[in-house]
């Protein structure tokens, strides 16, 4: 009979939790071509339909989230 490993892989890194930098909540993931993107799971975003002729775009909830853009990391490049 064979023997079960003990051994536990390790954990994963946590994917969701708080930026470094500002402490916002990010998740971080990446895409179908293995680059890695933080973003914004907090608030609501849309999409923009605007049909030629029309006076004004029609919004649409959106399940997608805006890029993370670090305040902290963004203060430190203007006063860097």
């Amino acid at each position: 009979m064979a023997r079960r490993p003990t051994r536990r892989p390790p954990d994963a890194a946590p994917c969701y939790g708080p930026c470094a930098g500002c402490g916002a909540p990010v998740l971080r993931g990446v895409t179908s071509t293995g680059q890695a993107v933080t973003v914004e799971p907090t608030g609501q975003t849309y999409v923009v339909v605007w049909l030629e002729g029309t006076p004004q775009p029609v919004l649409h909830p959106s399940r997608g989230y805006p890029v993370h853009r670090c305040r902290r990391e963004e203060d430190a490049c203007r006063s860097g």
